[in-house]
């Protein structure tokens, strides 16, 4: 059922009549219920930014760490592209194969 709008003129909304505190009162909820709306949007919108934002400091940091591990003399005999892939369930070719778990 389409919404019925109802305009208030000016000239009426300076009498006081049952029809124009009606009209007032459904324009208040409904700029109230705006007006929570936007601030859960503009919260939602915010921790939205702060996730990407840390993300990027967090992946940044971790960039650096990766560099400053392949700079130490500590570093394996592998290279550190080795090691990515070893994480990524891929062996390089010179590691024997996985044995089955039972």
């Amino acid at each position: 059922m389409p919404a019925v709008h109802h305009k208030l003129l000016l000239e009426e909304a300076l009498q006081d009549s049952p029809q124009t505190r009606s009209l007032l009162s459904v324009f208040e909820e409904d700029a109230g219920m705006l007006t929570t709306y936007t601030n859960q949007l503009l919260q939602s919108l915010q921790r939205v930014f702060g996730a990407q934002s840390e993300m990027g400091l967090a992946t940044e940091q971790l960039s650096k760490q990766l560099l400053e591990y392949e700079k130490k003399d500590i570093a394996p005999a592998h290279p550190l592209s080795a090691l990515v892939k070893m994480t990524s369930m891929e062996r390089p070719e010179h590691y024997p194969p996985r044995k089955a778990r039972h």
